[in-house]
């Protein structure tokens, strides 16, 4: 598989939302938890991102969601 990726700090300027909001999307003891948020893929032990049609997926999902 092959696409650009993302680090968090992309993902929040590309969908407007802030990084902490994003933690808190990830965290599945949080009440804005979002089991549909991309899935971070790991690049090390401190290194993580985020692939760009993923997140391009997701947004659209979003946007099509707010359509109905």
């Amino acid at each position: 598989m092959r696409g650009t990726v993302l680090r968090i700090s992309e993902v929040s300027k590309l969908t407007g939302i802030s990084v902490s909001m994003l933690y808190e999307k990830m965290n599945r003891k949080s009440r804005y938890y979002d089991p549909t948020f991309p899935k971070k893929v790991s690049f090390g032990a401190r290194t993580v991102g985020y692939l760009q049609a993923d997140v391009d997926a997701w947004i659209q999902q979003r946007v099509s969601a707010g359509k109905d």
